[in-house]
């Protein structure tokens, strides 16, 4: 799960379901995520739109500092 807390303290807040990794954009405005699906795992940018599924693994999504690219692990 993914989830979100607030920097001063308190409880996380739940945000996404079967994720294993995500990455912030630049500026913090949207993230890339790794999800685990029943046909294996998709990596999603931004969340909810898929843009690489495979039966395989993929894992540590990195976004360039321009935000204009996705760089990720994958073994098919």
């Amino acid at each position: 799960m993914l989830a979100r807390a607030p920097i001063s303290g308190g409880a996380p807040r739940a945000m996404e379901n079967r994720i294993d990794f995500a990455d912030w954009s630049p500026k913090g405005e949207e993230m890339a995520v790794v999800r685990e699906t029943d046909q294996g795992t998709q990596l999603e940018w931004p969340v909810g739109k898929p843009l690489y599924r495979t039966a395989g693994y993929i894992s540590e999504p990195r976004i360039s500092p321009a935000g204009d690219r996705i760089a990720s692990w994958i073994t098919p």
